[in-house]
C-alpha cells in the first residue's frame, strides 16, 4: 500500500490529526516518543501500529493539528494588524470620553475643564486624536 492508495491529503492544515497520524505512518516518517510508547502498549505489531495512530492524532489534536502552523504565527499576527482599526479607535475614543466626562461633570454638578480632562491619564489618547483622523481622511482619498 502506498501514499496514492490512501488518498492523504497534501496540506497538513487542511488534515484531520488521525488521518496526518497515518500518513505519518506509512510515509515511515514516525514520532519517535510516540512509537516507543505505541511499541510498549500494543500487543503486537498491527495493535501498535493502531496504537500509534490513536496516539499521535491525540497529540497532534491537541496541538493545531500542525507543526507548520507554528511557524508563521509572527506573520499571522503582523498580517492581522489593520492600521485603519487602530486610526478608528484612537478618532472615536477621544470625542467618546471628552463627552462623557462632560456628561459625567454636568450631572454631578462639577466644573467642567477640557483640560482637567484631556491631561488625565487618557493624554495620549488626545495627542494621536489628529493623527488618526488625519490617517483616516488620507486613507479615504486614495
Amino acid at each position: 500500500m502506498n501514499d496514492t492508495d490512501l488518498d492523504i491529503p497534501q496540506d497538513p492544515e487542511q488534515t484531520d490529526p488521525y488521518e496526518l497520524a497515518m500518513a505519518e505512518l506509512v510515509s515511515e516518517e514516525i514520532d519517535n516518543a510516540v512509537w516507543a510508547k505505541a511499541f510498549a502498549l500494543g500487543e503486537n505489531d498491527e495493535a501498535t501500529r493502531r496504537m500509534y495512530v490513536k496516539l499521535r492524532g491525540e497529540q497532534l489534536s491537541k496541538n493545531g493539528a500542525s507543526t507548520s502552523k507554528d511557524t508563521g504565527d509572527a506573520e499571522e499576527v503582523a498580517s492581522k494588524f489593520n492600521p485603519i482599526t487602530l486610526a478608528y479607535f484612537v478618532a472615536g475614543f477621544a470625542p467618546a470620553h471628552l463627552i462623557g466626562a462632560l456628561v459625567f461633570n454636568v450631572t454631578n454638578g462639577v466644573p467642567t475643564s477640557f483640560l482637567a480632562i484631556a491631561s488625565g491619564q487618557l493624554w495620549l489618547a488626545y495627542v494621536l486624536w489628529p493623527f488618526g483622523v488625519g490617517y483616516l481622511l488620507w486613507k479615504r482619498q486614495q
